[in-house]
This record gives C-alpha cells, structure tokens and sequence, in this order.
C-alpha cells in the first residue's frame, strides 16, 4: 500500500511537472518569428522568437532576477502537407511525427521590450528586471531562441517538414477568436529539405508592431530579406491551437478578416482606401484602418519560390504571429511619405513606391515624411537597409545635415537614395527596401511602413551575324545573348558606307538581306537594341554592339576608249582585278550596245583581247564587256569605238604637164580627214629626171 502511494505521489508529481512545463509558456504568449539558416545537409540553425505578454508570468522561471542560458523552447518535428500550387508532389509522410529538438534561450537579445512608445513612456515590462517598469500596457518582450536541427534522419521521400511550438493557452482578452483561453498557441515554420541548394528562410528586419491608435490609418511591412534571393509571397495565415488545426474564429472574424477595421469585413480591392484590409501579395505591404479597442491575433505567412526546371517551386513556409492591439489615442495623423525626383519635382505617380533602372545607371530619388498635425511634431525615417543593395553601393542619406537639426531643423525628416546597381543584380524580380517614418506623438507614434522596389533591368546583348552572299553581298541579323523583352520598333542595324569613312547606311529592322558594298576593306557594323519599358520611356537601350566586316575587292574590270579605220578591225585589251579568279585569269564576255545590251559579240571566254570590226563608218560605237570570277561575282564596263573614214580619191586619172614647167597637184584632205600625205611616182622604171615636193 505504501508503495502504491508512493507510485501515486510520483505520477501525481509527473503531472504537475508536465502542466507546470505547459503553463510556464501559458497565456502570456502573445506572438512569434520563426527562421532558420542553412548549415549544412539536412542540419538547419533555427531562430525562434517568442514573444511575452508582460502581465502574465514570467516566460522563464528564473526572472525577473536574471535571465539564465538554462531557459528552453521545446520544438516537434512533423512531415508536413504539400500545398497545392507548389510544384511538389504529394508527400507521404503528411502529419508523421518524428520526434523532438529544443533550443536554448540567447541572453543577449531577450527580455527587451519590443513595444515602441515615445521617449517619455515606459511599458509595464521590467525587461526580465534590468529596468523600473512604467505604466503603459500593454508590455511585450521578446524571448530569442536558438539552436540546430538535424533532419537527416527523416525519410528522402519527405520533402516538407514543419518544426513547430506549442503551448497553451491564449489570451483571454482575445476578441476575435471564440472561447480563446481554452485554445492552445502553435507556431511553426515548413522546410523543403529537398530544396537544392539547401534554402535558408527569409528574416525579418522590422519588428513587430503590437499596437497602434483606433482610427488611425495603419501601413506595415514585415521587411523581409531572403538570403538566397528566393522570391517572396505574402498572405494572411490561419491563428493554429496545434499541428494541423485552425482556431476558431468568431464571426465575422476569419484569417483575412482578422479585427474590426474600415469597411469589415469586405476586403481592399474592391473596397477603396481607406476602407477594407490588403496585404499585398508581392511586396507584403498592409493596409487597414483599425476600429475600437480590440485584441485579436494577426498571423502574416511568407513563402519562398525558386523556378526549378520553369515550375515555380515552393521552398520554405514562415511566418510571423503576433498580438494586436488597437486602442483609442488622441487626435493625431500618421505621416505621408512623399516622393520626389533627384531634381526636387514631385513624381508621378505620388507617391511612387516602385522605380526601375538599367543595370550600370545611377537610380537616385527623395522621400519626405510630412505630418500635418501640429507645427511641433515631426518625423524620423529609418530603413531596414538591405545587404544586398547596400553591399552593392546603394545608399540612404539624410538631405541636411543632422548635427544642426535639433537648432534649425527641418522638421520633418527627409532622405534621399541612390544606387546603380550591377550587371550582376539585372532580375526579373525587384529588390525591396522597407522605410518607416514616425512622428513624435505621445504615448503611441504614428507611423507609416512602406516597401519601395526597384527593378532592375538587363541591358540587351547581342552578337552580330554576318553572311558573305559573295560579290560584295551580306546579309545581317543578330543573336541575343540573354533573355530580356525587346522593344523591336527601336531596333536598328547600321553599316558603314565605306572603309573608315565614319557614314552609315541605317536599317530600320532586325535584319538586313543584300547589303551591297562597292568597296573593299574593313566596314564597322553597329546594333542598336533596347528592352521594353520599364523604365519608361524607352526601356534599357544598348547603342554600342559592334562588329567589323571584312570585304574583299569586288571584281572589277577596266577598259579604254579606241578608234580603228573603216574596214580594219581593231582588237580591244581588258584588265581584269581582285575577285577570286579562274586560276589566274578571269572570263570575259563582249556586247555591242550599251550597259543595257544583251547582244553578244564576243561569247563567254578566257581570251580577254576582243577584235571588232565596227560595220559604220565616221561615228562612234558602244560595246560593253563584262567579266565573271570564280564565285560568279560580275562587273562591266562600257567602252567606245570611233571608225574612222577612210581618205576619198580626188586627183584624176591622167594629167599632162610640158616640159620645164612646174604645176601644184592636189590631193585634197578628204573631207578633213587626212592627217598625212606620202606622194609616189609610178612607175619608178625608167627613171624620169622631173623632181616633186610636197607642199
């Protein structure tokens, strides 16, 4: 019997240590972050946030005197269910428990409060007893957890894993969900261990803001950044009791209508703001206007997505849980963020919060946070300063100078950012920075958190394509070398009319067919390319993609102008050049006519001597020749004969002279056509003693 009280006594104390372990994360567990690193195959170095609710108990035992390492969060490792849409196949192990890990509490980075108030007010949290607690409530700290997983013992054939934490209970004070002090708290974040490489989970650089004024209207970004530049989606979650299970909400209230604000519980679109609730499903920027005091649960789920073999493929699920409170604050407007150009002109649209730049071009733009409610407050703009635009030379500055702005302002904060971004970080997807902006409102800021995107375009490449057609004839088109949309209105193919000469023929078009050269040598060849906007107006052009030609001589043959006498056929030399000969000569052949004629003296022959016999005398013939290479490349000539008359017979036949005497013969010049006389006697025997000269 003793020994059944004893065995009793040790059972009863088993579950007063198991409830006392439960209880001791119970209702003042009011939110969570979830992440986790890479750190090797199937290992992963996990982040656990846990947020506490500074009216209940301590989260660990030990405060608020010190904090000690000793404090740890019990995690569950489950398979998780494949989502629909996320490129995976179905796994087979969804909702199979496979055991537990734990992590250890980090002391350096817990019991601080995460509440932000203006400077005069303090929350109700001690900060695990390191400060005098204030008044204000309600008070969160923040508990960081951390330690490695190993995974590796989990079958291949389970790709997504969840790790999660559950605790019990909710808060009470929970308004939109039903009977919450009966409802346990899950978290958990999902892993696609078969992801390759193996992915990290985004973090998240802008803390959680648990409290905001009814009425006023309520900007948030999460600020996520993702190690592995994974793109990102953002969706409102589901509130979870344990692995698998939804809480119930109260109606109207549900995961995407979350707390009464403007407009519940339609949604923004179609309601226009202010009215209704968006998250943006790219950027992750929220949008509501609260209504009343209220408490409710708002869970925000970031998935990753890497392309793999073209299929957009889910590679991890986090998310971010947390507490809200809305409750009534004096009068007080949230600041306008404002955007203006490098020039100091407002932007079209006002404000703009998503900008494009070529890769290799400076993108600079001014952001102004204006309040309107008093002359005395003003604002303060802080970002999340991402390390990969910052790492890659962008930069937010202050456009005054700030050791003077306590005596001479400005008051209301202004920055102004700059970035040109290398060829390396051209994307499809944009690159995000989150900037936030507070007034100095008392006890709640207002503020407003915007994420700004930059796209950041390829500028086209491209290589030239040039086909020798032979005879000084090419053909011109081009290759892009990487993948971007081209605007093909702008496209131009230009070349150059001449050696060095610096002029171009230009060709409206993506190519060009029978470009003909006239001479031989070196002509540059140039692309103009540019993508299709954005950026406006024109995209990302590239004028300077060049290339060079080499053409050969054109074959080319030259002939002279010749005359010949009536009746004496004259022979006509050509010369023959460049090209690509027969061997060493050409062919040739002769028309009569001009350029135009197809009446063949001469036909088709290696002899490049041609002796013709003009059939007309005293005018002037055409003839052409033309000569044929190799590659059957062509070039004529026009040339011109002159057939000249031959001398017309003017002395008689006979004529008498007396002895002694001198007489004048006259052969006459022929119509002007005789150049040279030579006079004969005839017959030469017997020798006559007369003499003659010519006159």
């Amino acid at each position: 019997m003793t020994v059944l009280k004893s065995i009793l006594k040790v059972f009863l104390l088993s579950i007063s240590l198991l409830l006392l372990s439960k209880s001791s994360f119970a209702d003042h567990v009011v939110g969570s972050d979830v992440s986790y690193q890479c750190a090797g195959t199937n290992v992963y170095d996990v982040t656990f946030k846990i947020y506490r609710d500074c009216q209940g108990i301590q989260l660990c035992s030990n405060c608020p005197t010190g904090l000690s390492p000793s404090c740890g969060l019990p995690l569950t490792i489950y398979g998780a269910p494949v989502p629909a849409g996320s490129g995976l196949p179905a796994s087979p192990c969804a909702g199979t428990n496979f055991g537990n890990s734990s992590l250890t509490v980090v002391t350096g980075v817990s019991g601080f409060d995460v509440v932000q108030l203006c400077a005069a007010e303090k929350t109700i949290c001690s900060n695990c007893g390191t400060r005098t607690p204030g008044t204000f409530t309600p008070g969160i700290e923040v508990y960081t957890f951390t330690g490695q997983v190993n995974l590796s013992s989990i079958p291949a054939s389970c790709c997504l894993v969840s790790l999660g934490f559950q605790t019990c209970c909710r808060n009470t004070a929970i308004t939109t969900l039903a009977n919450p002090s009966s409802l346990g708290f899950y978290t958990q974040t999902v892993i696609n261990r078969c992801a390759s490489p193996c992915n990290s989970s985004p973090t998240f650089t802008n803390d959680p803001v648990a409290v905001t004024c009814a009425g006023q209207d309520f900007t948030y970004n999460l600020g996520a950044i993702d190690p592995d530049g994974d793109s990102l989606s953002y969706a409102f979650g589901q509130s979870l009791t344990s692995n698998g299970v939804s809480a119930p909400y109260n109606s109207p209230y549900s995961p995407t209508v979350p707390f009464p604000y403007l407009g519940a519980p339609v949604q923004s679109p179609p309601a226009v703001a202010p009215a209704g609730i968006n998250i943006d499903g790219v950027t992750g920027d929220i949008r509501f206007r609260p209504m009343g005091n209220f408490v409710a649960n708002l869970i925000i789920e970031v998935k990753q997505w890497k392309m793999v073999a073209g299929v957009p493929t889910l590679m991890g699920i986090t998310r971010r849980d947390i507490q809200f409170y809305s409750k009534f604050c004096p009068a007080n407007n949230p600041p306008v963020l404002r955007t203006y150009n490098e020039d100091g002109t407002l932007t079209t649209p006002q404000p703009n919060f998503a900008y494009s730049v070529c890769a290799g071009q400076q993108l600079c733009f001014m952001i102004s946070a204006w309040d309107n409610t008093a002359t005395t407050d003003t604002t303060d703009i802080t970002w999340n300063s991402p390390s990969i635009l910052v790492g890659n030379g962008a930069t937010l500055v202050k456009c005054y100078n700030p050791t003077n702005r306590a005596t001479i302002g400005p008051k209301f904060d202004s920055v102004k950012f700059c970035w040109t971004p290398p060829a390396s970080l051209a994307s499809n997807l944009p690159y995000y920075f989150v900037l936030t902006a507070k007034d100095k409102a008392c006890a709640i800021p207002a503020r407003v958190t915007r994420s700004f995107s930059i796209l950041v375009r390829k500028i086209p490449v491209a290589i030239i394509n040039k086909t020798n057609k032979n005879c000084g004839y090419y053909d011109f088109s081009y290759t892009l070398q990487n993948n971007v949309p081209l605007n093909n209105t702008y496209t131009k193919i230009r070349v150059e009319s001449g050696p060095k000469t610096g002029f171009y023929t230009t060709y409206n078009a993506s190519t060009v067919t029978n470009h003909r050269f006239t001479a031989g040598g070196w002509h540059r060849i140039n692309l103009q390319l540019t993508t299709a906007p954005p950026p406006l107006p024109n995209g990302c052009p590239n004028d300077n993609i060049w290339d060079s030609v080499y053409v050969p001589p054109p074959v080319d043959v030259s002939v002279r102008d010749s005359f010949n006498c009536f009746g004496v056929p004259i022979s006509i030399p050509v010369s023959g050049h460049f090209g690509t000969p027969f061997g060493l000569s050409y062919r040739y052949t002769f028309y009569s006519g001009s350029l135009a004629s197809n009446t063949i003296i001469r036909a088709f022959g290696i002899d490049s001597n041609c002796t013709i016999n003009p059939p007309t005398s005293g005018v002037t013939s055409n003839y052409k020749v033309v000569i044929q290479d190799l590659n059957g490349c062509k070039d004529s000539a026009a040339f011109n004969i002159f057939t000249r008359n031959l001398p017309i017979k003017e002395l008689p036949t006979s004529m008498r002279f007396c002895y002694g005497t001198s007489d004048t013969l006259d052969a006459g010049n022929s119509i002007n056509t005789v150049n040279t006389w030579r006079w004969y006697k005839s017959p030469v025997a017997p020798v006559l003693s007369d003499t003659m000269s010519q006159k």
